[in-house]
C-alpha cells in the first residue's frame, strides 16, 4: 500500500517535471521566434519595398512624382498613390496595392491606372499560389495583357450578364487564382475612381475660393481707388476754394 503511495507520488512529480520542462522550452522557443522575426522583418520589409518600386518603374517609367493618397482604404486596397510627370506635373495616373485572397494566401499586386481610369498594367509582388497551377496568372502572359485598357466593373467572360468587351477570360484549372487576380484589379479601378473624383471636387473649392479671393481683393482695390479719387478731388476742391480766396481779395 506505501509502495503504491510511493509510485504515484513519483509519477505525479516526473509529470510535473516533464510539464515544466516543456513550458520552458516553449517559452524559449517563442523567444526565439520572435528575435528571428524581429531581425529578418526590416530585411523582408526592405526586400518588399525595393520589389515595389522597380515594379512601379516597370509601369509608369522614369521622372514620375508620386503622391501617396490619404484615404479610408478597405480591403483587399493597402495603399494607392498619384502619378504625375515630375518636370510638367501633368497626372501620369494612378498606382494602386492590393492583396486579394487567393487559394493559398495572399496575392500583393501593383495595378497602374491610367488617368481616365482605364487599367495601364499590373505586376505581381508576391504569393504563394501552388507552383505551375496558380502561378500561371503571372506566367501566362495573356492573361495579365487582357486587363489592358479595361474599365470599372470587368466580369469574368463565364458570368452572367456577359461583360462584353470589358471581360476578361479565366485560366482553366486555376479559376480561384484568376478571380481572387480579377477582384484586385476592379478593386484598384474603383479607388482609383473615388480618388480621381476627390481630386476633381478638392480642385474646383480651390479654384473657387481663389476665385472668390481675387474678387474680394479686386473690391478692395476699387474701394481704396475710389476713396482715394474722393480724396483727391476734395483736396481740388479745396485749392480752388482757396483760389478763389485769394483772387477776391486782390480785388479788393
Amino acid at each position: 500500500m506505501e509502495e503504491n503511495r510511493e509510485n504515484k507520488s513519483k509519477f505525479k512529480d516526473s509529470i510535473l517535471g516533464i510539464t515544466a520542462i516543456l513550458g520552458i522550452i516553449c517559452v524559449v522557443t517563442a523567444l526565439v521566434l520572435a528575435l528571428m522575426n524581429s531581425a529578418t522583418a526590416p530585411v523582408i520589409d526592405q526586400k518588399f519595398a525595393d520589389e515595389k518600386q522597380k515594379a512601379v518603374a516597370e509601369l509608369f517609367g522614369g521622372g514620375i512624382e508620386i503622391e501617396y493618397a490619404d484615404f479610408d482604404f478597405a480591403a483587399p486596397v493597402r495603399e494607392a498613390a498619384v502619378i504625375r510627370d515630375k518636370s510638367s506635373q501633368k497626372l501620369t495616373g494612378y498606382c494602386v496595392t492590393v492583396a486579394p485572397q487567393g487559394i493559398a494566401g495572399q496575392i500583393v499586386m501593383l495595378v497602374a491606372v491610367n488617368p481616365d481610369i482605364t487599367v495601364k498594367g499590373t505586376k505581381i509582388i508576391s504569393m504563394s499560389e501552388t507552383s505551375g497551377i496558380g502561378t500561371k496568372i503571372e506566367s501566362e502572359e495573356w492573361f495579365g495583357s487582357q486587363f489592358k485598357y479595361k474599365e470599372k466593373d470587368i466580369k469574368d467572360s463565364k458570368t452572367e450578364p456577359p461583360g462584353g468587351d470589358n471581360a476578361i477570360k479565366t485560366i482553366a484549372g486555376a479559376t480561384v487564382s484568376s478571380k481572387a487576380f480579377l477582384s484586385g484589379v476592379n478593386a484598384a479601378l474603383d479607388i482609383a475612381d473615388k480618388i480621381s473624383r476627390q481630386t476633381a471636387v478638392t480642385a474646383e473649392s480651390q479654384t473657387t475660393d481663389a476665385t472668390e479671393e481675387q474678387a474680394a481683393e479686386s473690391q478692395a482695390a476699387t474701394k481704396t481707388e475710389e476713396a482715394s479719387a474722393e480724396d483727391n478731388s476734395e483736396e481740388d476742391l479745396t485749392d480752388l476754394t482757396d483760389l478763389t480766396e485769394e483772387v477776391s481779395d486782390d480785388e479788393q
